[in-house]
């Protein structure tokens, strides 16, 4: 019984810890939209569903971008400074 209690307690507390750093980190424009939710993994659901639409266009040109760098014939140093 105590082993659950001590469970229980450490989730109580690692959730607040998680609910508080993603508050913090998101615009507080989102703030009244997402206050309400219990648990963090529900609230980054709810973000993550909003939020995570891909941008097809931009990912195609950082892939063309990192596909198109070359380093030539410079030493990895300098290519890199």
């Amino acid at each position: 019984m105590e082993t659950l209690q001590l469970r229980s307690t450490t989730w109580e507390m690692v959730n607040s810890i998680m609910q508080s750093w993603i508050m913090n980190i998101i615009d507080p424009k989102l703030h009244k939209s997402v206050a309400y939710v219990d648990s963090a993994p529900t609230l980054w659901e709810n973000i993550w569903k909003h939020y995570a639409v891909a941008n097809f266009l931009k990912i195609h040109k950082l892939k063309a971008r990192i596909a198109s760098c070359k380093q030539d014939m410079q030493e990895v140093v300098k290519f890199f400074s």
